[in-house]
């Protein structure tokens, strides 16, 4: 029997976003702004019950433009997790989640970017299940289901249903320190042909890796995490976009004050906060985060980051169709965060991102802020800035390409890269603002630049 303090507990969690920019072109090309508002309502239900744990929870939000109104969208994001077992020695669990937002048009399908907004629903359910195989070895298993459906006909291609199966087997320290093995194994199916120079394409896929990973604490104040393995994906249909490659993640977290936490990373890896399906993209990325603790209230959070994103696997690269693609991201952002009661922060963020494509360049900077009454458990986590730029709603008067916003969710997810160039044009700069993985993977969606990478 559950003990009494053992009952059902809610919390809900208004929330207020701000942010607005500018985005500055070549002088032929004019500039435009719009100033856009997130409000969202959620609420936190957390059900203990001897070693069982229910956990649920909802928020809807509302974005609104002043300007572009059609980019307005009434979202929501749930989420319900039942877990057996507090500890890793066995340990089920059960989960579901449920997402519309508006998908990121940062991302480029048979060569063009889209300036059609587009309702991205998102349902992913999976089980999961940990055991102590003996004193030094744990057993992990985990079976998911992803779909995503595209509301906008030119995307119905990106529809996807993703099964997945991931098993791991670690040698666990008495330190917890842990070396192990992990085996990932994926089949996507796209149930809507792709139409390329004429022709339906089926871009479903099956991919497998394996990889080596350590997660080792050599000092009470200092983390090493790395991996090393191998991908491969082989496609249904031209085989010719096969892939085959290395992957590998280092990262080094280290605390010299109870006040300063840094953190280096680099990793190479296929992107899974994409919201185009029809190819992929494979990530070298290198990133620098700092967090300093002014005091119980405030906290300062710097970041440095850079990635070389190599677009992969689409057809109309195969029948020649569509250029390759490739293109680098550069990122500096600050945030700070300041929490004056218990159960009320605020935030403002301040981020530079440049990213170039081909031989040209854009350069983007926003500024955002916030204020809303945070559950106990996540007083850290301000409400998340919506996934969108100022030179996305700009160019729906220029027009160009455009990135509208993700639905504001409660916690902070990594930011999703500004809109890229449709063709090799002389470098010039712009400047905007940008806010925001998934990743997502989840969909990111999607605001602080130290809570995630550039997508």
């Amino acid at each position: 029997m559950p003990r009494a303090s053992e009952g059902i507990s809610t919390t809900s969690k208004p929330a207020i976003v701000v942010d607005a920019g500018a985005l500055g072109r070549s002088a032929d090309a004019g500039t435009a702004a719009d100033t856009y508002r997130v409000t969202s309502l959620g609420i936190d239900a957390d059900a203990p019950y001897g070693r069982q744990r229910l956990r649920a929870s909802l928020t809807v939000n509302a974005v609104r433009y002043d300007t572009f109104e059609r980019f307005d969208l009434d979202g929501h994001e749930g989420h319900a997790l039942w877990q057996w077992g507090e500890d890793e020695t066995r340990r089920l669990k059960l989960g579901v989640s449920h997402r519309r937002a508006l998908a990121s048009l940062a991302s480029v399908q048979d060569g063009v970017q889209s300036t059609v907004p587009n309702a991205l629903t998102t349902r992913r359910a999976f089980a999961s299940a940990e055991a102590r195989l003996g004193a030094p070895w744990q057993l992990a298993l985990e079976g998911s289901r992803l779909e995503q459906e595209n509301a906008a006909a030119e995307r119905l291609a990106n529809d996807l249903v993703l099964d997945r199966g991931v098993a791991s087997l670690a040698w666990v320290s008495r330190a917890e320190n842990r070396i192990g093995l992990r085996a990932d194994l994926a089949r996507g199916a796209l149930p809507n042909a792709q139409a390329v120079a004429g022709m339906p394409v089926d871009n479903a896929y099956r991919q497998r890796a394996l990889a080596a990973f350590a997660d080792w604490r050599p000092g009470g104040r200092t983390r090493l995490r790395a991996a090393l393995g191998r991908v491969r994906r082989d496609y249904d249909a031209l085989p010719q976009r096969d892939f085959e490659g290395g992957t590998g993640e280092l990262a080094l977290e280290w605390a010299p004050t109870g006040r300063l936490e840094l953190e280096a990373r680099a990793e190479r890896a296929i992107s899974e906060t994409e919201d185009i399906n029809v190819s992929f993209v494979l990530a070298e990325r290198g990133a620098l985060t700092a967090k300093y603790r002014l005091g119980a209230r405030t906290e300062l959070a710097a970041s440095l980051e850079t990635s070389d994103r190599r677009y992969l696997g689409e057809a109309g690269q195969v029948l020649g169709a569509v250029a390759p693609r490739t293109e680098r991201v550069s990122a500096a952002g600050l945030r700070v965060a300041y929490r004056p009661l218990a159960r009320l922060s605020a935030f403002a963020a301040l981020r530079r991102e440049t990213r170039s494509s081909c031989g040209s360049a854009l350069c983007v900077a926003w500024m955002s802020s916030g204020i809303g009454a945070t559950p106990v458990a996540t007083q850290a986590a301000p409400p998340t800035v919506p996934a969108q730029t100022a030179s996305s709603l700009a160019s729906a008067a220029m027009p160009a390409p455009r990135e509208p916003p993700a639905a504001a969710t409660w916690v902070t997810p990594p930011s999703p890269p500004p809109p890229g160039r449709r063709e090799c044009n002389p470098t010039s700069s712009s400047w905007a603002r940008s806010s925001s993985e998934r990743e997502a993977g989840s969909a990111g969606a999607r605001a602080a630049t130290a809570a995630g990478a550039v997508r």
